[in-house]
């Protein structure tokens, strides 16, 4: 009965999506909001219009060091803006990666991701509170 409710729940969840999609509550690409009291869609504001608002708000880091260490628990996602509902699916670093700090914008930062094996370049904002700043032992 539980895995028969959990697909119910994904067939909902997609419905919800395209109403949503088709009413212009959101954009192609972004997951409505559904508040939990209601069952009802809430629309959530464009992920790319909290990006450009937020970069062109946005500060430099206060200390001199950009760089970061992604430090807690689990995986940190990269968002395309600072807005939890801007998560890019897949797309997160770990404890221990290493980011370049380019902004900073009230509990957020926007960090790019480099990896050390492929080079390949990620950018997103992420939660402040899960980046520590890197020691340099040499000082």
């Amino acid at each position: 009965m539980r895995t028969h409710a959990s697909k119910m729940g994904k067939r909902l969840a997609g419905a919800a999506c395209a109403l949503a999609l088709l009413a212009g509550v959101c954009q192609a690409g972004e997951r409505p909001r559904i508040d939990p009291a209601t069952g009802l869609i809430i629309p959530a504001p464009s992920c790319t219009a909290l990006a450009a608002s937020a970069r062109a708000q946005a500060t430099l880091p206060a200390s001199a060091p950009v760089a970061r260490m992604v430090v807690g628990n689990g995986r940190l996602p990269l968002m395309s803006a600072p807005d939890e509902h801007c998560a890019e699916p897949g797309l997160f670093v770990i404890p221990g990666d290493s980011l370049n700090v380019k902004a900073e914008q009230g509990a957020y930062a926007l960090v790019v991701y480099t990896n050390p094996r492929t080079h390949a370049r990620a950018e997103g904002w992420v939660h402040n509170d899960r980046l520590a700043v890197i020691v340099d032992d040499n000082d």
